[in-house]
């Protein structure tokens, strides 16, 4: 690190080589100017200490517009394309809008909070938690790479979301409309969803080869997820989504009936026909969109005049039963690809209650039932 020292336009002018910048590469410098040779040989010693030490900063002129926009596309070659979409999505729709002109070193709290507030006004809680989560990654890497001193981010409390209570149908309800469902395209997703808990991406992304009818299992181990780029697949959600699911004798009948049905349309289409092997398909074997389908499915219950819920809601509704029936946390957890036990006692609090209080009816009546009767 070199400093230099010269008689400029009657004062005296330091120069400190900064290194290259850490996002455009170009050669930086520093300019210190002093009234006399000494002040100024003073001002540049303590500049080159504080460059030596680690504890000199230079604040970037870049906007948050052209930090946000670099940082995507630095860090996209490590992320999920679904990711990518999903941040750029936030980027551009919400943060550059509404922060994009500022410069990056004055990006304060305060203009954070007054974007949350604005937001939440508009948009539901987790949206802004997502806005507030990912604006706070790109900016730990803004004070990693020393273009900021602090992440602003970091100083403003997390937006709140309200905790989403999914709407879920009773088992007479799902007999419905699975009842209602047969012979449309809407029968196989229902009943894998409601009947095994996959993932609306893993149903769409599952494969005929993935099927084992003679052991009645399904090996759920990849998705099929909307990209800005077209479908495409992608390993489960989470690292606990790979796993293999018994699947119930009716389920795997009705399995190997869409596996026929499927011949019959690969006869009548002909060359046209695609073969993807996948289980849900179109009829003429694309791959079916996995978004524009919940679409498709809601259009279908109000059609029906059945009680409007989420696809997902459906997975929601197996967790429900199966803690119902009594199967074990664990074993539920498993099924449904669930990262931790936490993450399925969490969701399904409310079943896990009125179990609870079964079990202490059960005990009352069982165990004490003799000596309240003998009272």
């Amino acid at each position: 690190m070199r400093g230099h020292i010269r008689k400029y336009r009657g004062r005296w002018a330091g120069v400190v080589e900064l290194g290259r910048d850490p996002v455009t590469g170009k050669r930086r410098q520093k300019w210190i100017y002093a009234d006399t040779k000494k002040e100024c040989e003073v001002l540049v010693a303590e500049l080159i200490y504080k460059l030596e030490s680690g504890t000199y900063f230079e604040p970037t002129k870049m906007s948050v517009a052209e930090y946000l926009r670099h940082w995507i596309k630095v860090h996209s070659p490590n992320l999920a394309k679904s990711t990518v979409d999903d941040y750029t999505g936030v980027i551009e729709n919400h943060l550059i809008p509404e922060l994009g002109n500022l410069p990056l070193a004055k990006l304060s709290p305060l203009h954070l909070q007054d974007l949350y507030k604005r937001k939440q006004e508009e948009y539901s809680g987790r949206t802004v938690q997502k806005i507030h989560r990912i604006l706070r990654k790109a900016l730990d890497v803004a004070v990693k790479t020393q273009l900021i001193k602090q992440n602003p981010a970091d100083l403003v409390d997390t937006p709140k979301a309200k905790k989403y209570k999914p709407n879920i149908y009773d088992e007479k309800e799902f007999l419905t409309l699975l009842k209602t469902a047969e012979g449309t395209e809407h029968h196989i997703p229902i009943l894998l969803a409601g009947g095994l808990g996959m993932r609306r991406g893993e149903i769409f992304g599952l494969k005929w080869r993935n099927v084992d009818f003679k052991n009645c299992k399904i090996s759920v181990t990849q998705q099929l997820i909307p990209t800005s780029k077209g479908l495409v697949y992608d390993n489960p959600k989470t690292y606990s989504g790979t796993r293999i699911i018994e699947v119930p004798k009716y389920i795997i009948d009705l399995l190997k009936k869409q596996k026929k049905r499927q011949k019959e349309y690969k006869i009548f289409y002909g060359p046209e026909y695609v073969e993807n092997d996948l289980v849900c398909c179109k009829p003429n074997g694309e791959p079916v969109n996995p978004s524009t389908y919940s679409h498709r499915f809601a259009n279908f219950l109000k059609e029906n005049g059945l009680k409007h819920i989420r696809f997902h809601d459906l997975r929601h509704f197996n967790g429900t039963i199966m803690l119902k029936y009594n199967i074990p946390v664990k074993v539920a957890s498993q099924r449904l690809g669930h990262s931790t036990t936490a993450i399925t006692q969490d969701i399904y609090q409310h079943v896990l209650s009125e179990i609870d209080n079964e079990a202490a009816q059960k005990i009352n009546d069982g165990l004490f039932g003799a000596l309240n009767r003998k009272g």
